[in-house]
């Protein structure tokens, strides 16, 4: 593609960008990775292996805010989510409440619609109930830790309202034990999201005099 052709692409997306209003309330549901990697010590008895959630999902309620120069397409972005967790798999279901911050970048493509990307870091505790027939169903407790990274596009058919869009890479590790019983799990994989949004004040910040 000639320069000349590239130069008038990014001037025409600079005169259509547009400062984003990032100070959303959020209720998002999300897709998480499905398989992990396990080990299992069953009083002193270990064994390890490969298996995958039948069903891994989570409601997430959080909010996200945005901090640049006023006029400017480009933001700094940040927040924070809590998640209820529910994963189940052939050993049993696993449910969590983790707490998740979230930091990353904002560009206003358009008045309607931005862009993203932002790192994640979330932890909390976990119960794994297990199925009757597996070491007398003890249920497992301990803490689910992860981070990842995602990209999202956010369009806003109104002032206030939103929907997001939202895909990345979650990573983790997680221990959970009872009664001389211990699992340690490893995962990652793809993590989707739609999440929708209400501005709390949808306002562009003012300029300076």
């Amino acid at each position: 593609m000639p320069t000349r052709s590239i130069l008038l692409i990014l001037a025409a997306a600079g005169a259509i960008a547009a400062e984003p209003v990032l100070s959303d309330l959020r209720l998002g549901i999300e897709a998480r990775p499905t398989a992990f990697a396990f080990t299992w010590d069953d009083h002193g008895r270990g064994r390890g292996g490969d298996d995958a959630f039948a069903q891994a999902w989570a409601l997430a309620v959080g909010w996200r805010g945005g901090r640049g120069r006023a006029g400017g397409a480009h933001q700094l972005a940040w927040g924070g989510d809590l998640l209820g967790v529910q994963e189940s798999a052939s050993l049993g279901t696993r449910r969590a409440l983790l707490g998740r911050a979230a930091l990353g970048w904002a560009w206003g493509l358009h008045d309607d619609w931005t862009a993203g990307a932002e790192a994640l870091a979330a932890a909390g505790p976990a119960r794994w109930t297990l199925d009757a027939g597996t070491t007398g169903a003890v249920p497992l407790d301990g803490w689910m830790v992860e981070g990842g990274a995602r990209a999202w596009l956010r369009w806003r058919p109104g002032q206030r309202w939103s929907l997001a869009g939202e895909a990345g890479w979650l990573l983790g590790r997680d221990r959970l034990a009872g009664d001389q019983v211990a699992m340690t799990t490893a995962r990652n994989g793809p993590l989707f999201a739609l999440t929708l949004g209400w501005t709390l004040d949808p306002r562009p910040r003012p300029l300076d005099p």
